[in-house]
């Protein structure tokens, strides 16, 4: 399925390709499963283009529970992305529920924003960059940042590894969302 896939952007004159990882097998239970990294890296060989690697939709920093499995998750990715030879990795801001205090809001923010510096770190020692991506307004999806919450965390982040994508789409529908 990814080299159908691939193989019509190609076709099509594309330059590049935001390849999702999340319905994949190379991180498992927050551990890289290298015989799948190694079948993906032999699909993603075959074509020229610049791909940047998509992180699990489910990825979440902010949550309190299961903290400490989504910084696994996350760096296993990060070095899924390096071994595929991939520079950048995107992944999604946290989310919370809805109705928590602002101070707990704020504690959730801090913990992403640690988090993102120490996953920053360990981007550089592999050449890879973190792209922060805003989300959708979607039912499931309690709280989370819009385009300048990300923002604002990406400069408290302040770690040169670590930036934004903004998902144009996202932002429109989450502009309209708030009207």
């Amino acid at each position: 399925m990814l080299a159908r896939d691939l193989d019509l952007f190609a076709a099509a004159g594309c330059t590049g390709a935001d390849v999702s990882l999340q319905n994949s097998f190379t991180v498992c239970g927050g551990r890289v499963n290298a015989r799948e990294v190694d079948a993906i890296g032999r699909v993603l060989a075959r074509f020229p283009l610049r791909d940047t690697m998509h992180g699990p939709s489910g990825l979440n920093l902010m949550d309190t529970d299961h903290h400490n499995l989504h910084v696994a998750v996350a760096r296993a990715f990060i070095e899924v992305t390096a071994a595929l030879g991939r520079g950048v990795l995107v992944v999604h801001e946290g989310v919370w529920p809805k109705g928590l205090a602002a101070t707990e809001v704020e504690r959730r923010r801090a913990m992403e924003v640690e988090a993102l510096q120490r996953l920053g770190d360990e981007a550089v020692r592999r050449g890879v960059t973190l792209a922060v991506e805003n989300l959708p307004p979607i039912a499931t999806i309690p709280e989370t940042h819009d385009a300048w919450g990300i923002a604002a965390q990406i400069e408290r982040v302040g770690h040169p590894q670590v930036g934004a994508t903004l998902d144009l789409g996202h932002a429109a529908m989450m502009a309209r969302s708030r009207q």
